[in-house]
């Protein structure tokens, strides 16, 4: 599906339920399809459950898409999908309902009700996974800073607004693994010197990583 404005054009994969493609101003903002993430590289504290995440097939989970319907509106283009993230030969992890809707400026906002499956560990994360232009190096974000903090390791940050490399956000764990959460954020902004800016914003507060190293990279070493 193609949605296209004034100065934006997007590609809707109708199989992954994401964006292949977002090119604003003639630039595009994504070296890879968006895909939503529910693994991430482990860390020392999930060294037992990791096995119970790969049992599940966590670690290669893909998505899989049974309706989409448009709406095309002149203010608006909504995208609906029904679909779910499994594994190969295991029973779903996830069913959802996704609507992603493109305003006549651009932006997109996407609403997701899902359902886990409780016979299944609890998820290693739930998200948006976004591969960016390394130029977008810089970072501003309103939440818990300014070192590292997830939800049950932030209690040495304070909330506020804070802005950093995405290099200096790296955690030089000894062993490479799940690094630079920054817990109960309202917006992150990505900025960069050739694109412009990218800014995520929730109602409801959100996690988020900016990082130099894929989680499989991190994983992999």
């Amino acid at each position: 599906i193609v949605i296209a404005g004034e100065n934006y054009t997007y590609i809707f994969n109708k199989l992954t339920g994401t964006f292949d493609s977002i090119v604003v101003n003639q630039l595009s903002r994504l070296e890879k399809p968006l895909e939503f993430n529910i693994w991430r590289a482990p860390a020392d504290n999930d060294r037992n459950i990791v096995h119970e995440w790969r049992k599940a097939g966590y670690d290669r989970a893909m998505t899989r898409v049974y309706e989409t319907k448009v709406i095309s509106e002149p203010e608006r283009t909504v995208i609906q999908c029904r679909m779910a993230i499994h594994a190969i030969q295991i029973q779903h992890i996830l069913d959802m309902d996704v609507t992603w809707t493109i305003l006549e400026n651009g932006t997109l906002d996407v609403n997701i009700a899902a359902v886990r499956n409780t016979q299944l560990p609890f998820l290693p994360r739930f998200g948006l996974r976004l591969f960016l232009p390394k130029d977008y190096d810089r970072v501003t974000y309103l939440g818990y800073g300014p070192y590292e903090s997830y939800i049950d390791k932030h209690q040495a940050s304070r909330f506020g607004k804070f802005t950093a490399n995405v290099a200096d956000m790296y955690v030089d764990y000894i062993k490479p693994q799940e690094h630079g959460s920054r817990f109960g954020c309202e917006s992150v902004t990505l900025t960069s010197r050739v694109r412009g800016q990218l800014t995520a914003a929730s109602g409801q507060p959100f996690s988020f990583n900016a990082s130099r190293y894929s989680q499989e990279e991190l994983q992999e070493k």
